[in-house]
């Protein structure tokens, strides 16, 4: 893992790793090798280039609209209701892109933790499709706030909406991950 210093450097090594193990989930890789982890490497020295960044959050409010209407985090598609990525309690925005679809029993078990700690809590790891919004959110609410510079050593210090001690520094196996929550049928939910 190469030295991260800010928590813009956090994220992109984050980002890194979430294309590297997108593309081994897409191609049905059960480990990463070495073209896995070249996709890795070029995606990192990308970012660090100023020639990537993460994209923006239209492309997935866009898959937001068009997809089944069900819960982010089980795939439950009965008592609906919306879960701020960032919790509004902690300070994150109460506003439209923060939102996702959650049931109930999700939302209510989630509550104000943040999404990985929560996850951390449940000893799971996020669908790639909640973990690629969550981390495009941070780096644009972020960025808002100029705080993308912040050494990672004053962020205990700032009063952030997320737990980024619980952030990711690597990705289980691909076989191990999915990229989203396979919807359950009713039948599964009785």
């Amino acid at each position: 893992m190469p030295e991260l210093t800010t928590i813009e450097d956090r994220i992109y090594w984050i980002y890194a790793n979430l294309c590297m193990a997108h593309a081994a989930v897409d191609a049905g890789r059960s480990s990463y090798g070495p073209g896995m982890y070249s996709i890795r490497s070029r995606m990192w020295r990308d970012f660090n280039k100023g020639k990537a960044s993460p994209r923006s959050l239209v492309f997935d409010e866009k898959v937001k609209m068009r997809a089944v209407p069900a819960c982010v985090y089980c795939g439950s598609t009965v008592n609906l209701s919306a879960d701020h990525l960032l919790p509004t309690s902690k300070g994150g925005p109460d506003d439209g892109s923060n939102l996702v679809r959650a049931c109930r029993s999700c939302n209510s078990s989630k509550s104000d933790h943040d999404l990985w700690a929560w996850y951390t809590l449940r000893d799971e790891f996020p669908p790639l499709l909640v973990v690629r919004r969550y981390f495009k959110y941070v780096f644009s609410w972020l960025g808002s706030e100029g705080l993308l510079s912040l050494p990672l050593d004053e962020c205990s210090s700032k009063d952030l909406p997320f737990a980024l001690e619980h952030w990711p520094t690597r990705f289980p196996a691909p076989d191990r991950l999915r990229l989203r929550v396979e919807l359950q049928s009713q039948a599964d939910l009785s």
